[in-house]
């Protein structure tokens, strides 16, 4: 069960557990009286709330206040540069949006991206089900705007510096 979890956090499953959280949170929003449609007496829906939960904490850094989330923003920008570094020096291909990241523009862009297309999908999900938890979707519309404001006031500023 806990190594199930662990291997949750890899991207590559992420869509699924949005899509199989959104259904489950469809369910309880139909009838909200009956509680949140999962059985923790059943492996299958115990190893869903599980892996959901630890898919959410591994990606919770935009979900704190700005000035954190803002700390762990920079971080992760930080590590995915260090890779590109790797994986230049070995031949590899790199993914674009890990590309040019030491561009303040590129940080604000991927940052907005990151927040609007994979980390508010899950969360919104998530607090669907679990109401006690909005107070961290709405740090996450406040971070997902301020990084919105960044990239319009970069983009201005390299407009009119052209």
């Amino acid at each position: 069960a806990i190594v199930g979890a662990i291997l949750a956090t890899d991207m590559r499953y992420h869509a699924s557990y949005v899509s199989r959280m959104r259904i489950v949170a469809e369910a309880y929003q139909q009838d909200p009286d009956q509680g949140v449609p999962m059985d923790i007496e059943k492996e299958q829906d115990r190893q869903l709330l599980l892996d959901v939960l630890v898919h959410c904490a591994d990606l919770s850094g935009q979900t704190m206040k700005h000035s954190l989330a803002r700390q762990w923003g920079t971080r992760v920008l930080e590590e995915f540069r260090q890779q590109t570094k790797l994986e230049e020096k070995q031949g590899l291909p790199i993914a674009p949006f890990m590309m040019d990241l030491d561009d303040h523009l590129k940080q604000a862009t991927t940052q907005k991206n990151f927040i609007g297309f994979v980390v508010e999908p899950l969360w919104r999900t998530f607090v669907t089900i679990f109401p006690e938890m909005t107070f961290l979707c709405d740090n996450l519309q406040e971070n997902l705007n301020a990084h919105k404001r960044e990239e319009e006031q970069l983009l201005q500023e390299r407009a009119g510096g052209r």
